[in-house]
């Protein structure tokens, strides 16, 4: 029954394929009326400053703008500024730019005590910040008076443990105050500005870097000290200094080189002066005829009897080889480097055991080369030679030209402690 009357009363239905008409809302538009306009636009204009005998005019939503403006850009402004007001439909700028002095200046010194006003009452905070960096500078300054000795430091890594601590505060300091100031987030968007310049000037100063980090671990932990004669790769010389970024050598020949610092890390360092004892050995060829224990015998007296060299641990002999027509045999003995150069008592020991076989009779692989001296004559032609004279005197001679003359820092003095330098070197 309900199927059959609610149909019924819905009244007739549709035609089949018709869709329904919905007519849409109709919508009012009430614009705002024109005095609400001009007082919107004159407050506007009023609160950006900079106008002068400022009138607006509106009728049915034009505006018309007349008086002096400060400047071009305040004159562009105001139509732009009029131009967003609801119910705004035109812009008349009628407004006449200041061209007088006067009328110039005003903005700006409008502007100008504004700025005063503000700095004045930011004084405070910037006083705050003010004092508090400069009270982490005076504790850096402290800092650097402390007595780092009593850390049984080096000079060098006294100096390093200085500067990174004066580095820490000072950078707490500066955060602090433009942490106060306001400044922080700021100064982060300029440093990450910068963090593409600090990359491409990583790059380009990366070779000096890589050489300035070797001198300072070499000052920390010294392989040799000034004055010491060293290898370094296939160069031979003494130690002059340690600078941050090179190693500055005097070669037996008397030259000035400069060896980078990144390179000793590369290298094998060869420290011939690190202990005070050092072994000297040197070859003599023999006839096949002679006498080996006699010439062990005489070669090990003439070695104990010469100065700079140690009776303990003892000379002694050592058969290298035995050719068809000789016997070559080495001498070994151990030098005290810091009684005598050890270069000079290698080259007496040479001599003196050579002297010594020749004086003894024994017998050499080419007789005619071999030189017979009296007792005296052999001692006379020890000194007649002598290393150590004016050819050690000029290398002395540019040794000390370089440390004094040249000046300039040097990381193995800085990086030694007092109690572990070398002893002076004897004569």
């Amino acid at each position: 029954m309900l199927a059959l009357v609610l149909p019924a009363l819905a009244g007739p239905a549709a035609p089949a394929g018709q869709a329904a008409e919905r007519r849409a809302p109709s919508v009012t538009v009430n614009p705002p009326p024109d005095d609400a306009i001009q007082r919107r636009i004159e407050g506007i204009l009023r609160a950006v400053g900079g106008f002068e005998e400022l009138q607006v005019e509106v009728r049915s939503g034009v505006v018309r703008l007349a008086g002096h403006a400060g400047s071009l850009a305040l004159h562009e402004q105001a139509t732009d500024l009029a131009g967003r007001v609801e119910g705004v439909v035109l812009v008349r700028n009628d407004l006449h730019v200041a061209t007088d002095v006067r009328g110039r200046l005003t903005p700006t010194w409008t502007k100008v005590k504004g700025y005063l006003a503000r700095t004045l009452g930011f004084l405070p905070v910037l006083g705050v910040a003010l004092a508090a960096f400069v009270a982490f500078a005076l504790l850096a300054k402290w800092v650097e008076r402390w007595p780092f000795r009593l850390l049984h430091l080096s000079e060098l890594a006294t100096s390093i443990v200085r500067v990174a601590l004066r580095a820490v505060l000072l950078v707490t300091g500066l955060v602090l105050a433009l942490d106060l100031l306001g400044l922080i987030t700021f100064v982060g968007k300029v440093v990450g500005a910068l963090g593409l310049l600090g990359v491409v000037a990583g790059l380009a100063f990366r070779d000096v870097v890589a050489n300035f980090l070797p001198g300072f671990m070499i000052g920390l932990n010294p392989p040799f000290a000034s004055g010491d004669d060293v290898q370094i790769g296939e160069h031979t010389g003494r130690v002059v200094r340690v600078t941050p970024r090179e190693t500055i050598l005097v070669t037996y020949d008397g030259q000035h080189l400069r060896i980078p610092n990144v390179s000793l890390l590369q290298k094998p360092i060869l420290n011939f002066e690190r202990y005070r004892e050092r072994r000297l050995h040197f070859p003599i060829d023999v006839a096949l005829s002679a006498d080996l224990p006699r010439v062990r015998a005489v070669g090990r007296e003439t070695l104990l009897s010469l100065p700079g060299l140690l009776r303990e641990p003892r000379p002694f002999m050592r058969v290298l080889t035995v050719q068809a027509d000789l016997v070559r045999v080495v001498f070994y003995a151990w030098a005290d480097q810091h009684e005598a150069r050890f270069l000079d008592v290698e080259s007496r020991a040479r001599q003196a055991v050579k002297e010594a076989l020749v004086g003894a009779g024994i017998p050499f692989p080419v007789p005619e080369l071999a030189i017979h001296m009296a007792g005296a004559e052999a001692a006379r032609s020890l000194e007649e030679d002598e290393p150590g004279g004016r050819d050690e005197a000029l290398v002395e001679a540019h040794v000390h030209e370089e440390e004094v003359v040249s000046g300039g820092r040097d990381l193995l003095r800085e990086g030694a402690s007092p109690a572990s330098r070398a002893p002076a070197r004897g004569t």
